[in-house]
């Protein structure tokens, strides 16, 4: 080899080390692809603001779309507001970049579609911090009614149930509705709880009793004792689950406040008491994983989700994870074997899939592409 290609190659050699040593191969990003379209109508009518608000509901409804896959249509509805702050209202934040497929304007409204390139990590992240993808606690609806009094009349402040909601709102973790009708007989508020669809029902009386002080000191302060009883029904079996009466004081100027704020009290103090034992009172299963490899496209993952929650032996299903097409469900089916399980997903065909294999409480299937 004469000088003149030695000197090239070296010089090639130096040019490829040189330029390996610096490359810089970054991290794959997790992103979904998605298509949205945004629709803007206003009146009076502008071109230039409909245009760019089009663009917005675009953007913001294709992050909604891959968004929705982790949340139940209830769930949804109840932190709609937090959604709404959280994510939502800042949809740039969660996409990686977009183009716009297709525009049109007429009848006074703008549309504008978008396909766009969405950071699941970072709609996972949000969910996951607000606690909103966190398994059973957000996967069965909870309904109580408490029946309150104030010196033995009807009171309608509703200060036991805001104490009682405030320890598992502070907690973010379980969530429970409001049965109408509280006065109504403890057979009928159960059919109402079973209706409604709750897994449990917390039916309770709340009362505020004025303390005698005389013969002591009047202090000018008003002091009140509530009593807070409640039964917990197992609403798949009617069954009480557990029985709980505790009491809290409270005093005031006011004997109003003194009264609303014992029974405040004591609806936090039963609140504090059941929490901790709310996995075994909905006697939760351990759920089963299922794993589905290579499941691209969010409408795919949308489907077969809801076959999944169509399957008779599955009380609820829950999106935890998903990544690089590999989307991990958490299904509770009670104590259905995974073979078991496995046959009611394949016969249906909801999806070219084969069976990559099972564990305990764990499947794995994949997509057949």
């Amino acid at each position: 080899m004469n000088l003149k290609k030695m000197i090239l190659c070296s010089l090639s050699s130096f040019l490829i080390c040189g330029c390996a040593g610096n490359l810089k191969i970054g991290p794959k990003e997790n992103l979904e692809i998605v298509e949205a379209e945004g629709v803007f109508a206003g009146t009076p009518y502008n071109p230039v603001e409909a245009k760019s608000a089009a663009l917005f509901n675009a953007r913001r409804n294709s992050v909604e779309r891959v968004m929705d896959l982790f949340l139940s249509d209830e769930l949804k509805v109840r932190r709609q507001s937090l959604l709404e702050s959280k994510i939502l209202n800042a949809p740039h934040a969660y996409i990686k970049k977009y183009k716009i497929v297709s525009e049109s304007e007429g009848a006074g409204e703008y549309k504008t579609k978008i396909k766009a390139y969405i950071f699941v990590d970072k709609i996972m992240n949000s969910l996951r911090s607000s606690k909103l993808i966190q398994g059973p606690a957000l996967s069965f609806k909870n309904c109580l009614a408490v029946k309150e009094t104030i010196d033995g009349t009807a009171s309608k402040s509703g200060k036991t149930l805001q104490g009682f909601e405030s320890v598992f709102n502070g907690e973010k973790s379980f969530e429970w509705t409001r049965l109408s009708g509280e006065d109504m007989p403890e057979g009928d508020l159960i059919r109402a709880a079973a209706v409604s669809g709750c897994r449990i029902a917390l039916i309770g009386v709340s009362s505020a009793e004025k303390i005698a002080v005389s013969g002591q000191i009047q202090t000018g302060f008003v002091q009140y004792r509530s009593k807070f009883t409640v039964k917990v029904f197992d609403i798949p079996t009617g069954k009480v689950s557990d029985e709980i009466f505790l009491e809290a004081n409270s005093m005031d100027a006011s004997a109003e406040n003194s009264a609303q704020k014992a029974l405040y009290s004591a609806g936090e103090a039963v609140a504090r008491e059941i929490s901790p034992r709310m996995s075994k009172l909905i006697n939760v299963e351990t759920p089963m994983k299922l794993v589905v490899k290579s499941i691209k496209g969010a409408e795919k993952i949308r489907n077969f989700k809801n076959f999944l929650e169509s399957l008779p032996v599955v009380q609820a299903v829950s999106l935890e994870n998903l990544e690089f097409g590999e989307a991990v469900f958490h299904v509770y089916a009670g104590r259905i074997q995974p073979e078991e399980f496995v046959s009611h997903i394949l016969r249906k065909e909801i999806l070219p899939l084969e069976l990559e294999g099972t564990g305990k409480n764990e499947i794995v299937l994949k997509v057949v592409q």
